[in-house]
């Protein structure tokens, strides 16, 4: 499980990298990465998501390198500690999760208008 600290509003890019079980990168082509982010992981569905990413169009697919762009619209979220994973649709269409961890919107200075 891991940590991921953005400041509230900003944009962020989040580089995902999938391999196999022995550390080769994982061919993404044919696949969906999905990320999500919650405040209430026990939900059976992403209805409660304050963040979701559905993402067929990766950087480097032969390389498992994936990327997840965030709007500063969508990490507008009230600070405070979230539950986020990645979950990978291969494509013969089995699901799994490959990273968790924590999300935490951290309160931003200033909101300087240009």
């Amino acid at each position: 499980m891991s940590k991921i600290e953005i400041i509230r509003g900003d944009d962020i890019t989040l580089n995902m990298t999938f391999t196999n079980d022995d550390g080769s990168a994982l061919n993404l082509t044919g696949s969906t990465v999905f990320f999500t982010v919650t405040a209430d992981n026990t939900k059976a569905n992403d209805n409660n998501a304050i963040i979701t990413k559905d993402i067929s169009v990766h950087t480097t697919p032969l390389g498992g390198l994936t990327t997840i762009q965030l709007s500063d619209t969508e990490t507008s979220v009230a600070v405070g500690d979230y539950k986020y994973d990645f979950q990978l649709r291969d494509s013969g269409n089995k699901i799994k999760s490959t990273r968790t961890g924590t999300f935490s919107v951290l309160q931003d200075t200033t909101k300087r208008i240009i």
